[in-house]
């Protein structure tokens, strides 16, 4: 059985929770929240457009002596002891201040092109839309800043300075993305920690600049920034508060959202985008699939065709074993560029050519060579 990203996410999160138990034991924890772990939204796994959406801090969480007793028994249970929270009806009914949910839920919307008020819909068995519970909902801290809770129940300053330390352990983007692979991170805070998102093994010691990440302004009119981490494959847009988007920024959540899914399309982050509300479900297409490999091999001739280049099957045989992309038979191609990659190519041009699709058939009889780059047929 295929181990869902929940199951990923409490391997990921376990042995930072036991850690974490074991530095704090002995602090007077009374009136200190428990730690905000990022929780799995229930359809996150079949959904076509991965995304997580991290806020800053929790207002406001559970009891850290609950989350304590259960950790000590086990740390597994205690990273998923609040994930009962997130759920579609518990987005809508925070979203009515229109702050963090209202932004999320008006994104989803715009992205999915559904009608808001659709979206925030109740159906008539009680249930949402599933793309609402689609999503990863995290924060960059952890433990909340002492004046928003902890100090109001009169914790211990001291105590909950050692609770902060520890705490951020969990304080980093890659526990996400290493137990989820979201293609797409949204983080609302603007001030973000940069440790959040690298480390220092990301950053280029001789130059100054980063190693493996590529960021930009994606818009001159519109205040947010963009990372590309490369070794992640995983695209990071760090954007204010939604509270100061909506009610500060003088620009609202429409505009803002515009851009951002502009800038989404902008840096090619995805191939295709959602044309309606039924794409947000992913295809059960393999990557091996026949369908697969002929619309993969007609896209690439008719670039090769476009710039006035030739591939030959060795290099194509190269190309999907690069990429995962198997035979028939579950297994790697020959890279010694033999008949076998070139009956897969004759197959696709007949495919296309018996479609009437005579433009895309063409494009794959010029685009494809053998070994001493002449036509193999």
């Amino acid at each position: 059985m295929k181990t869902t990203t929940r199951e990923k996410l409490r391997e990921e999160y376990a042995c930072i929770v036991k850690s974490f138990v074991k530095n704090i034991k002995g602090l007077d924890t009374d009136g200190i929240p428990a730690p905000h772990i990022p929780i799995v939204g229930e359809t996150y796994d079949q959904c076509a457009y991965k995304m997580a959406f991290v806020g800053m801090e929790t207002y406001g969480w559970g009891n850290i002596k609950d989350f304590i007793e259960i950790a000590e028994k086990s740390p597994h249970d205690a990273v998923t002891k609040y994930e009962g929270w997130f759920h579609a009806g518990g987005m809508v009914e925070h979203s009515k201040n229109g702050t963090f949910w209202g932004f999320i839920i008006a994104f989803l919307a715009k992205f999915y092109q559904i009608d808001e008020k659709l979206l925030k819909s109740k159906r008539d068995d009680g249930t949402y839309h599933e793309i609402l519970s689609s999503i990863i909902w995290g924060n960059s801290n952890a433990i909340e800043r002492y004046h928003i809770t902890a100090q109001k129940k009169g914790a211990d300053l001291y105590a909950w300075k050692k609770v902060k330390e520890y705490s951020r352990a969990f304080d980093s983007i890659n526990h996400i993305i290493s137990a989820a692979h979201p293609k797409v991170i949204f983080l609302t805070y603007k001030n973000v920690d940069k440790n959040y998102i690298l480390k220092d093994k990301d950053v280029h010691k001789e130059i100054p600049e980063t190693k493996y990440v590529y960021s930009n302004k994606p818009d001159e009119n519109i205040d947010y920034r963009y990372y590309y981490l490369r070794e992640q494959q995983t695209h990071v847009f760090v954007v204010p508060h939604p509270t100061w988007i909506g009610a500060y920024s003088g620009i609202g959540f429409s505009k803002f959202i515009d851009s951002l899914i502009a800038a989404i399309k902008k840096y090619k982050i995805w191939s295709r985008f959602p044309l309606s509300e039924d794409d947000w479900k992913q295809q059960e297409i393999s990557t091996s699939s026949s369908l697969y490999k002929y619309h993969l091999i007609a896209d690439l001739a008719s670039f090769l065709i476009d710039k006035d280049l030739r591939m030959t099957g060795e290099e194509l045989q190269a190309l999907f074993n690069k990429n995962n992309i198997k035979t028939s038979y579950g297994t790697k191609y020959s890279e010694e560029g033999g008949r076998g990659i070139h009956r897969v190519i004759k197959c696709v041009w007949k495919y296309f050519y018996n479609k009437g699709e005579q433009q895309i058939a063409l494009n794959i009889s010029r685009a494809f060579v053998g070994k001493n780059l002449h036509y193999t047929y």
